[in-house]
């Protein structure tokens, strides 16, 4: 058929304009104190760029920023799609001072960061789950138009545990398959995959995402039915999806959306959308 490959779907780097090197710096800053750049490949106008903000790391500790960056960014880089498009990617990191280290574990372990980071027991997802105050650190991502940019992704990486997303920023520990899933939320628009045993999805109205419904004939995947992938299998419409096991369903057996493994074709596609 006509998606019997994901290449269809390349872009052309050519088609945004030519260059002949990567700038990769080691420099410490670029662009003023707060601003450190590890990787610029062109502008901001035609580049997606990636701003990172540690929290829960104090002044001594901003090494450890700098340090799970530079390893994240490269193990993030061997994910399909992400790996074929890194000279699309400017990365970047602001730096975020917190008077005290760690993130808040409510009730019994509480630090004075900058972003008010902490873990709590949710009902509804049945375990811990980790917020920030959104306004705070969405106002620190603005920073970042004194130098010129406007982040597509912003990632905060927190001084431990947990993963979300949360006023469009991804909120990850410093785990790349965190970061890979998180980033899908907020950058590919994809929705969780996973579900909970006994839990039945009972909206009133259409559910559509690109990755999810509770529509099986009127799948927004329907021009992948039947593509069979090799790492995440036969596309096609399986229930139990969005956290609901019946009533929503999803387009692969396994996904990067559901048990962090690989993107399947729908995951790629959007990836590749949206850069």
């Amino acid at each position: 058929g006509q998606n019997s490959s994901i290449g269809t779907y390349e872009l052309s780097i050519e088609t945004i304009d030519a260059f002949s090197s990567v700038d990769e710096s080691s420099a410490a800053s670029t662009a003023g104190e707060r601003l450190d750049t590890l990787k610029e490949v062109g502008p901001s106008t035609n580049r997606v760029d990636i701003i990172f903000i540690g929290e829960g790391f104090t002044s001594s500790e901003q090494n450890d920023v700098r340090n799970h960056v530079d390893r994240l960014t490269e193990e993030m880089f061997g994910y399909d799609p992400l790996g074929r498009y890194q000279d699309y990617f400017n990365i970047h990191i602001i730096k975020l001072v917190s008077e005290e280290s760690g993130i808040d574990d409510v009730p019994d372990f509480m630090v004075d960061t900058a972003l008010d980071a902490g873990t709590f027991f949710d009902e509804f997802h049945g375990y811990k789950i980790v917020e920030i105050d959104g306004q705070l650190a969405n106002l620190e991502f603005s920073t970042s138009e004194n130098f010129g940019m406007d982040p597509d992704i912003k990632i905060v990486i927190l001084n431990g545990g947990g993963g979300g997303a949360y006023y469009g920023i991804a909120l990850i520990g410093p785990d790349v398959l965190t970061l890979v899933h998180e980033v899908g939320h907020t950058f590919a628009g994809l929705a969780d995959e996973y579900f909970y045993t006994d839990n039945a999805y009972e909206g009133v109205g259409v559910y559509t995402a690109t990755n999810a419904s509770d529509e099986p004939l009127g799948l927004p995947w329907s021009h992948w039915l039947g593509y069979d992938d090799p790492y995440t299998g036969v596309v096609s419409a399986f229930e139990g999806a969005g956290y609901y096991e019946t009533g929503l369903f999803r387009p692969s057996q396994h996904s990067m959306m559901k048990n962090l493994t690989y993107f399947d074709p729908i995951g790629k596609e959007a990836f590749i959308h949206a850069i």
